[in-house]
Parts: structure tokens; C-alpha cells; sequence
């Protein structure tokens, strides 16, 4: 990551978005682009300036690789590194597109070829055509939001309905899922994070913490590998090339058993499942949070942890539509456009790792509950 000056607190927040990068791939591809709907890059900034406070606080770790993190910059970097550009109501990436239903839009995130191949089992008609969002633009058009987006919930699709504007009533970014006991001091050693996660927004929280001091060990499915490996071999590498790694074979006794010897070990344990996922291997984080004083578990979801919104997921342009972080056409009837790359990503990353970091320092044992669509609600009210 490009390093810059110490961010300003006194540059507007438009113009902290458009020299962010992110505005470039913000709104639609024969039009201008576009500024956020809210101030995005300067919460990214401070974000990123309250972790170096508490990381300099906390005596054991360095904050000088903070203080002169470019935050705003992370918004678009991976975008950068791919050479992708802004696609309107489709997102940068490709796979996410906002239609419209009868009674509103709904996000319909196409990321994994097993979302493609569940089309015919959600909209009720198939085979799919070659054109995959016109099959589906024109099979949910006469649809109810409602309706459409609980089905596709309940096949695991990530389909969200699209808000109008910041979701309203979300008083926090971050849920306290349980409260462990508070160690008496860290023993003047940098935290052990072990990494769980995928994609972006995990693997960016633990990159952070990492750069802040901390040892970091990411754990891989040798199956079923971080999906971001699909992707940029050079992002890839930026988020993970700074941590040791392992990859178990977590269908063999010996896999799992390694796996929960390194997450016995953790102060901090990072991860981005669903929670049945840990749980079928015998891995609750309610208990490894009460089985020692200040260890600090960070699950990062589409939508938390609370039933029924455990089982749904989502990604970060699909989690970010749900928040109402879209841009809107100024005259009534136009299409939405998506505000950046996947952004509920890069800002539950930053966010989480700060969460992280605060419950380690102070020594607060706790299951830390961090949701894409809360983080970017945050943002965007």
C-alpha cells in the first residue's frame, strides 16, 4: 500500500473521495463520475488514524506504518491493480447487478458458479441463458422484493433488497456478542491473530494488524482455498504477503485438530463463515472466548450473527446496495449506481481491525460482531 502524508482533518470529504481513487469507479460508464453518498473516505481516514492511536497506546506495537497509510486510498486499490473502471448499475467487479423489481431494486451479487447454477431453482424457470443478468432482469421485474429476495435467502443466494437511502436505526457499527473475562496484562508481547478469512475485508483487518506489529498466522482450507486467490495474484499477495500461512486439509481428524490448536493459541482469532461452518468442526466462538481471560474473536458476516441474518450472505456490493450506499440519479426513474469496489468491504476491514485491536489492548475478552451491511449503515446514515 502507497504510503502518503499525515491525512489532513480539515480537507472536505468530497474531496477526500476524489483523491481516494474510489470516485473514478463511482457511477455509470458513458457519465462523469460520481460523488459518495457519504462521507466515505473520511470515515476510511479515521478509521485508520483511531487505530494508530490505540496501536500507539498500547506500547507494544508500532504505529509509524499507520500513521503514514494512505487510508482513503484502500477504497479503490483493488479496482487499481485490476484496471477495472466504474459499470453503473452493474458492479466493478461484474458479478453484482442492481434491477429493478415491482416494487423496488434488489442487488443480485452472480460472485460463485454455484449462484449461477441455484438461478433456476430461485426464479422457478431454466436453463440459464448465456446473458445472465438480462435472464434474470427480466424474470424478476414483475417480482415483489420481499418476496424474491427471502427465496433467494433461502438457498443462500446473496440477493439484498437495494435501500434509498443510509439505513436509519443503526446506532453501531459493532455488536458485542458475548463478553469475556479481562486478562490482568498482555505480557509485553505483540498479540498472536490467527486469520480465518477470505476475500477482502478479513484478510484486509489482519494486513492492518500486521502492520501495526502483530504476528499473524492465516489458516486455508487446502480445499476449498481464500477465493481471492481467483483474483489478482498482486492483491492477493498485498493483503496476505505479510503474514505466515498454513493450508490444512480440514476433512482429516489431524487437520481439525491442528486448526483448533493454533485457535487455542490466539489472542485474536479473525474470521468471515457463516458460524455453522466452525461450529461443524467443533469450534464455537462463545467458547473459545470464555476459555481465556482477553482473547478477542472477530466475526465478520454479511449481516451478524443474530437469527435469522446468520444464514444469509453477502458480499460487499451487494451488502453495501442494502445500506443505501448506491448513488442515485438526480431524475426520477434512472438507475442506481454502485459507490466504488465491493465497497462495504475495505470499510468493515478497517473498522473490524480497530475493534480488534481496542478489546486486545484493554485486555476485554469478547466475540466481536462485525456485519458488512452494518458497517457500510454506519457509514451511510
Amino acid at each position: 500500500m502507497s504510503p502518503a502524508g499525515e491525512p489532513g482533518t480539515d480537507e472536505h470529504p468530497d474531496l477526500e473521495w476524489a483523491a481516494s481513487g474510489a470516485m473514478s469507479i463511482t457511477g455509470r460508464a458513458e457519465g462523469p463520475p460520481e460523488l459518495a453518498p457519504a462521507p466515505v473516505a473520511t470515515v476510511a481516514r479515521g478509521a485508520i488514524a483511531a487505530l494508530a492511536g490505540v496501536t500507539e497506546a498500547s506500547r507494544v506495537l508500532d504505529a509509524d506504518a499507520l500513521r503514514v497509510l494512505d487510508a482513503p486510498a484502500l477504497l479503490g486499490e483493488r479496482a487499481a491493480i485490476a484496471g477495472q473502471s466504474r459499470r453503473g448499475s452493474t458492479s466493478v467487479g461484474g458479478t453484482c447487478h442492481l434491477l429493478r423489481c415491482a416494487n423496488g431494486w434488489i442487488a443480485v451479487n452472480l460472485a460463485r458458479p454455484e449462484d449461477v447454477a441455484l438461478l433456476p431453482a430461485w426464479l422457478e424457470e431454466g436453463p440459464v441463458e448465456r446473458d445472465v443478468r438480462a435472464f434474470v432482469e427480466t424474470r424478476v421485474r414483475h417480482r415483489e422484493t420481499e418476496d424474491i429476495v427471502a427465496r433467494a435467502r433461502s438457498l443462500g443466494l446473496p440477493v439484498a433488497p437495494v435501500a434509498s437511502s443510509g439505513v436509519t436505526g443503526n446506532a453501531s457499527w459493532l455488536r458485542v456478542a458475548v463478553r469475556g473475562d479481562t486478562r490482568a496484562d498482555s505480557g509485553g508481547a505483540p498479540p498472536l491473530v490467527i486469520d480465518l478469512s477470505a476475500l477482502w475485508a478479513g484478510p484486509l483487518c489482519t494486513h492492518l494488524l500486521a502492520l501495526a506489529g502483530a504476528r499473524v498466522i492465516k489458516v486455508e482450507s487446502s480445499s476449498r482455498p481464500d477465493g481471492a486467490r481467483r483474483g489478482p495474484a498482486r492483491f492477493f499477495d498485498l493483503m496476505n504477503g505479510d503474514t505466515k500461512s498454513v493450508a490444512l486439509d480440514l476433512s482429516t481428524n489431524d487437520g481439525v485438530r491442528i486448526l483448533r490448536a493454533l485457535v487455542e493459541r490466539a489472542d485474536i482469532v479473525v474470521e468471515s463463515s457463516r458460524p455453522r461452518a466452525l461450529r461443524q468442526l467443533g469450534i464455537v466462538a462463545e467458547d473459545i472466548v470464555s476459555g481465556r481471560p482477553g482473547r478477542v474473536w472477530v466475526a465478520i458476516t454479511g449481516y451478524g450473527r443474530e437469527t435469522p441474518m446468520e444464514d444469509w450472505v453477502a458480499f460487499g456490493d451487494d451488502a453495501a446496495a442494502s445500506a443505501g450506499l448506491v448513488v442515485w440519479p438526480e431524475a426520477a426513474g434512472g438507475e442506481p449506481a454502485f459507490c466504488g469496489d465491493a465497497i462495504a468491504d475495505p470499510l468493515t476491514g478497517m473498522h473490524a481491525a480497530l475493534a480488534a485491536l481496542a478489546h486486545w489492548h484493554r485486555g476485554e475478552g469478547a466475540l466481536l460482531d462485525v456485519s458488512l451491511q452494518r458497517v457500510a449503515a454506519y457509514v451511510a446514515s
